[in-house]
């Protein structure tokens, strides 16, 4: 029987929603008061209750506790909003303690209390959420990772006036571009933002058009009306599409080889800057050092998504919009256990320099995404500069110590993601034999990116026998299956006759694509079918092992209330870390009956439905009995299998199942098809799942596809 799911409990990250008034002796003062506060832990732990007395409260403002931020009163009635514990270190970047003069947090006296029958108004869901981001990070062991600066700018941040506070969350989440004001709308700060970004301005968070210095930035904010009229006053052709009126610009603004505004004040580049500024208006853009603080405090919040170039320069948006979808009800999570004890980054050193590798695979990949691989060489060898400086020194040892789950959040395996991407960055610009350099370089490490070895061999392998024609020298005496890993190799079977789809030729198969195999398979009998590759098999693999993959207790697999798997899924640690249970409930489904399973289904099925799991396709059955009905006739000893090959390796497994699973739900018989075009091939993963399959005991097959003529369409199948 499954093991009942452990609730999560309260941890240094989740969020704490207390009403102040909840502790024993509080008065109506006390609960008027709604201090919005960033919460650290102490260095000696509370006892259990007494967390809200008043002794411990005032034994923490006589140690120098700050008060974080203070809002007016007309927002302290916000119920959603976490209150955030005062005596906190992360209260005391504030500057601004309870005694202090209120000059200090630049907004002067407290607002009275609303006129009697005046409306009070909430804090709006993206200022809680960033909040308690800032509470959950500045709360941990992660407060280390800023220094004295970083914590100026988050003390500037909490002095803001509340709608100061809202403006600059909601120009946070954008890109890092210059923006008119004029397109600036935000009813609920106010019609009027112009207090808000001369607060903003004077605190050093915004910038304004006067620091506006680049002719190609100030261009880009200009609509296509605006251009020409910019065009034709510098007496360019002003007709064609918008790109070739940009570069006509810029190639006149280029007679002056730099763009600042120190330039001469005849160049042209200066002429046309200050007349696109003219003709733009207003315009303002967040400051990039305090930016980059916020940045780094999201990113360490949710330290399990890889910032791609999108993420890279939006700042950590993404990490922001899962808080905000997943507390407005949007998205819900599994239930889990937060348990961190490995630190990743030891320093603040560290932490700048993986920030700053990641943005290099981010301007890597937007590089190669362009075609400018000039451009895409440079960053990448770059990269390569800092690996061999980062492997003269003591922190590979400690990235070694690391599982292999948290190694892939250091800077060596983020640079030697950009060194394999140098690798085809190369091989585009026809510089094979360095690739082939590079990847014997990588192949000699085993620290970082172990699961691409794999593909680094069979790069090799292309490039020594198809470009450099050196077949004598390939050292790959094994067929590795791409993908695979570095230790599955495929070898012929010859007791058992010839491999799947290589031996004799089969009969002629016609069919056309998957939902007209479907129908084929229908008119055969089969009135259940399903085109899912192996999406079904991982939700059934999620559905029967959904309290072992939460399952509590395991070091920093769980490290913050929004994951969706945990982050040892895709690596051999899952399963050693999980063997006894793994193995405990694969003997259980060989013998369970058919009703258990069913039971088992249903009671994960009906308590987490449309959680949002990293394996589960709720939307791939149309409902549970439907996949119970599949379940049926696949039967415990079949799933038992299944289920034991993808919970010991999951990362090269969940890939090459077969396209379409058919069944009858009345004689319960089944059959498990791979579609293939005219010109497709089984790939190695295929050929090996099909064999895994059928010895299995699965019914399963190849459907291939024939273009023979509109008249002599004929559907049949290999075995």
């Amino acid at each position: 029987m499954f093991s009942p799911v452990r609730k999560r409990p309260c941890s240094g990250l989740s969020l704490r929603a207390r009403r102040s008034n909840a502790s024993a002796g509080d008065g109506p003062e006390a609960s008027d008061r709604g201090l919005l506060e960033i919460a650290a832990e102490p260095e000696a732990a509370l006892p259990a209750g007494n967390s809200g007395s008043g002794a411990e409260e005032k034994s923490g403002q006589e140690s120098g506790s700050r008060r974080w931020s203070k809002l007016s009163r007309r927002y302290r009635k916000a119920a959603p909003a976490p209150e955030l514990e005062p005596g906190s270190e992360a209260g005391r970047l504030s500057g601004a303690g309870a005694a202090a003069p209120a000059e200090a947090s630049g907004r002067g006296d407290e607002a009275p209390e609303p006129a009697e029958g005046e409306e009070r108004f909430p804090l709006p869901y993206y200022l809680r959420n960033f909040l308690m981001v800032l509470e959950a990070v500045l709360g941990s062991e992660d407060k280390e990772l800023f220094n004295d600066g970083d914590e100026l700018w988050l003390r500037t941040f909490g002095k803001l006036s509340v709608a100061g506070q809202k403006l600059y969350v909601r120009l946070f989440q954008r890109k890092l571009n210059w923006l008119k004001i004029t397109k600036l709308n935000y009813p609920e700060i106010g019609l009027d933002l112009t207090p808000s970004i001369e607060e903003l301005r004077l605190a050093g968070l915004l910038q304004t058009g006067s620091e506006l210095c680049d002719v190609s930035e100030a261009l880009d904010l200009l609509s296509a009306p605006e251009l020409k009229l910019l065009a034709k006053s510098f007496h360019l052709r002003p007709q064609g599409q918008r790109a070739e009126i940009l570069k006509s610009l810029l190639r006149l603004a280029k007679q002056q080889s730099i763009f600042s505004c120190n330039q001469n004040p005849s160049s042209p580049g200066l002429a046309i800057l200050n007349r696109t500024k003219e003709l733009l208006g207003h315009c303002v853009r967040v400051a990039a050092p305090a930016r980059a603080v916020f940045s780094r405090v999201l990113l360490l919040f949710n330290l399990t998504e890889w910032t791609d170039e999108e993420e890279a320069a939006a700042a950590g948006q993404s990490q922001l919009s899962t808080v905000v979808i997943a507390n407005m009800g949007h998205v819900t999570f599994p239930s889990y256990t937060v348990l961190r004890e490995k630190k990743i980054f030891r320093h603040r050193d560290d932490l700048l320099r993986y920030v700053e590798a990641i943005y290099s695979l981010a301007e890597v990949l937007t590089a190669m995404t362009r075609g400018t691989w000039s451009d895409a060489l440079q960053i990448y060898k770059t990269a390569r500069e800092k690996w061999i400086q980062l492997e003269n020194s003591n922190d590979i040892r400690f990235h070694q110590e690391l599982p292999v789950y948290l190694r892939c959040f250091t800077v060596g395996w983020v640079y030697t993601r950009i060194r394999f991407r140098g690798v085809e960055i190369l091989q585009r610009l026809h510089m094979y034999e360095e690739a082939v350099e590079e990847l014997k370089s990588l192949l000699e490490q085993s620290i970082y990116c172990p699961e691409s070895r794999g593909r680094w061999w069979n790069r090799l392998s292309l490039n020594l026998h198809q470009h450099l024609k050196q077949t004598e020298q390939v050292m790959i005496k094994g067929r590795t299956c791409p993908g695979m890993g570095n230790s599955l190799f495929l070898m012929e079977n010859t007791s058992e006759g010839p491999n799947l789809g290589q031996g004799e030729p089969c009969s002629t198969v016609i069919c056309s694509v998957e939902e007209v195999s479907l129908a084929h398979y229908r008119q055969q009998g089969f009135d259940q079918g399903i085109h899912g590759e192996g999406a079904i098999f991982l939700t059934l693999f999620g559905l029967f092992f959904w309290d072992i993959i939460f399952l509590s207790g395991i070091p920093d697999v769980f490290r913050n209330p929004y994951q969706a798997c945990p982050l040892d899924l895709y690596t051999d640690c899952f399963y050693q870390h999980r063997r006894e249970p793994i193995e405990s409930r694969v003997e259980f489904l060989q013998d369970a009956p058919i009703e258990t399973l069913h039971r088992l289904m249903a009671d994960v099925w009906n308590n987490h439905r449309n959680t949002t799991a990293t394996l589960i396709n709720w939307e791939i059955f149309s409902s549970l009995q439907q996949a119970q009905s599949l379940v049926s006739c696949l039967g415990g000893l079949f799933l038992s299998g299944i289920c034991s090959i993808l919970a010991k390796n999951l990362r090269h497994c969940r890939g090459g199942l077969p396209d379409l699973v058919v069944w009858n739900s009345h004689s319960l018989q089944y059959k498990l098809s791979e579609v293939k075009g005219p010109t497709d091939q089984l790939s190695h993963k295929q050929m090996v799942w099909l064999d895994q399959l059928r010895r299995l005991g699965a019914d399963v097959e190849v459907c291939h596809v024939s273009a023979v003529g509109a008249r002599s369409h004929q559907l049949s199948s290999c075995q």
